[in-house]
């Protein structure tokens, strides 16, 4: 019965999500914003947020500034919590210092939605360049291994780069960061954000959205990994398919990501007590 109630559910929730954006307000006139677009230059980096209240960390603060050091343009998202009050002018105020186009959102379709949207302002600015970063703070980021991590980002030479891929129910990026360097990547990526829907669901935003992610492998694009070997941690030990963002958190690091994903130091899990562990020992939590 359980199971029957969980489907129904998934099922309802397609039904009647929409795409529409879901913006509650963004603090700068789009006119100003303007002022960012240099396709030729200033490469772009779309930033999600989501906590409780609506605040960065400390070394999610810096990460950005680090970010913007290096000459980027930052769309800052942050996803509300229902019942939080914040507005844009809150994040001009903590925020301004590094970002440049601030937007406010209802969390409904979670960080792909929010993309979306982000996207969505983006284009009716004009806004627009050859480097285009997609990150969330599903990950907690390391500021001090930032700078090597982008400088080596920018070398690549395919059409989308993504820290990890994933062949859990099918290929596919996992999203909570990649990038596109060329015209067709991003025509493709605004095709795939753009039938995103509203989903309240998170089996909904990775079965619908994440795993639809699978056709820029399918349209001919060129799809690499940085770190390059992530391409090793698809599969666990025993050769099932893995979360390898999760499953090689340690490994991913120490062959260069800067970060480790949440989900990979959450619960009491001897796997997740161990990576916890040793990121403790190395000082950087």
């Amino acid at each position: 019965m359980f199971k029957s109630l969980k489907r129904l559910a998934y099922l309802l929730d397609h039904i009647f999500s929409t795409n529409q954006s879901k913006v509650l307000s963004w603090s700068r006139p789009i006119e100003s914003a303007k002022r960012i677009d240099n396709p030729c230059g200033s490469p772009l980096l779309s930033y999600i947020h989501f906590s409780e209240d609506g605040r960065m960390e400390e070394s999610e603060v810096e990460t950005l500034r680090l970010i913007k050091s290096l000459g980027y343009s930052i769309c800052l998202t942050v996803n509300r919590q229902r019942g939080l009050t914040l507005c844009s002018e809150d994040l001009v105020r903590d925020y301004g210092d590094f970002a440049d186009v601030f937007i406010v959102r209802k969390n409904i379709g979670l960080d792909l939605a929010a993309h979306r949207d982000a996207k969505r302002v983006l284009a009716s600015a004009g806004i627009t360049s050859k480097v285009h970063i997609y990150m969330n703070n599903s990950v907690y980021w390391f500021p001090s291994k930032i700078h090597s991590y982008f400088i080596d980002l920018e070398r690549q030479s395919s059409d989308i780069c993504a820290a990890t891929i994933s062949e859990q129910y099918s290929t596919h990026i996992q999203t909570y960061l990649f990038a596109s360097f060329t015209e067709q990547a991003e025509e493709a990526i605004a095709f795939w954000l753009e039938k995103v829907k509203n989903w309240r669901l998170k089996k909904c935003v990775v079965n619908l959205g994440e795993l639809k992610t699978s056709r820029f492998f399918e349209g001919g694009l060129r799809i690499s990994t940085l770190p390059t070997v992530s391409q090793k941690f698809l599969r666990s030990r025993n050769g099932d398919s893995v979360n390898p963002s999760v499953a090689f958190a340690v490994e991913l690091y120490q062959s260069g990501f800067p970060g480790v994903k949440r989900s990979a130091l959450a619960g009491q899990s001897p796997e997740a007590i161990a990576t916890k562990s040793y990121f403790l020992a190395e000082g950087l939590l």
